[in-house]
Formats: C-alpha cells, sequence, structure tokens
C-alpha cells in the first residue's frame, strides 16, 4: 500500500476506532441513527490527521510540507448510506477506510451539478483502501455499508501549479 507497512497502519488506526465507539455524538448517534455519522469535532480531527499523515506523504512526495485539510471521519453501520453527492474542492480528495466494507459508486458527468443519473463505476472499499477523487472532475459519489462498522478518514489537499 503506496511504500505503508498496511497492517501497521490499519493498527495505528486502533485508537481512532475505540474514540469513536466511546465518543458522546456515538452515543447520542445511536439512539437517533438514520444513516451514517459524520465526526468533525476537533479530537477526531486531530487523531484523523496523525492517521492520514503518512497516506500523503506517500501519495504527495513532493507536497510533504504542504498542509492537507482533514475533513471529516465517517462511521456507518450495515445498511447505511451516504447519498449521492459532490465535493465542489479543486484538488484531491483522499478517503481512506480502516474497518468494514462500503461499496463506493461514481456518477457520469452531467451538464448539471447536483444531477446524479447513472453510476459509471461501483468499488468495493475495505480496510486498507485508499480511493482519490479527483476535485477538478466533480464527479458525483455515494457510499453503502456492506459490512459494519465501517470507518472512513476524509482528508483533502488543495491542487498545486507548480506540483507535477
Amino acid at each position: 500500500m503506496l511504500g505503508l507497512d498496511a497492517e501497521r497502519w490499519l493498527a495505528s488506526a486502533a485508537p481512532l476506532d475505540r474514540q469513536l465507539v466511546t465518543s458522546e455524538q456515538m452515543q447520542r448517534g445511536q439512539h437517533e441513527r438514520v444513516g451514517m455519522l459524520m465526526f468533525r469535532d476537533e479530537t477526531t480531527l486531530t487523531s484523523g490527521r496523525a492517521l492520514m499523515r503518512p497516506v500523503f506523504d506517500a501519495l504527495f512526495r513532493a507536497a510533504v510540507d504542504d498542509e492537507f485539510g482533514m475533513y471529516c471521519v465517517n462511521h456507518y453501520e450495515t445498511g447505511d448510506a451516504f447519498r449521492p453527492h459532490q465535493d465542489y474542492f479543486d484538488g484531491t480528495v483522499v478517503i481512506a477506510t480502516i474497518s468494514g466494507e462500503r461499496e463506493f459508486d461514481v456518477y457520469r458527468r452531467e451538464d448539471e451539478d447536483d444531477v446524479f443519473l447513472e453510476v459509471e463505476a461501483t468499488c468495493t472499499l475495505t480496510p486498507g483502501s485508499i480511493l482519490l477523487l479527483d476535485g477538478y472532475s466533480n464527479r458525483g459519489h455515494a457510499a453503502r455499508c456492506l459490512r459494519g462498522p465501517s470507518v472512513s478518514v476524509v482528508a483533502d489537499i488543495a491542487s498545486r501549479p507548480d506540483f507535477g
């Protein structure tokens, strides 16, 4: 996996996984849960950033000193879904799966934004999967949890004109 030791990287994710399970948001969310839970609190984002640092170092070697954005950590149970959406980001979105299994759809580009008619590609994300989304093409995408709990970490890096 990108020159990283996948087993060691996944093992380093265990504290983040435990942190989510014991969080106040998870305890509240379990009672009113209607789908995926998105965590954006500072403690979770800090843990997610530490987990994603080696991934970004491996993917964007020339950009090692650049900051990447830590967007969220998502928690799914079996059957949860994240509806089709677009990210509107000029750069690369990186989604790392640390547990569970999700099916991920990418939609054909339509002439209008926020229109999702035809799935163009589907892949299955398992622990250790790293998915890259090109923000410039801004393709619609969606996820469904096949085997939960499933946790994904979502971060991004803005494009650089001098990176090549």
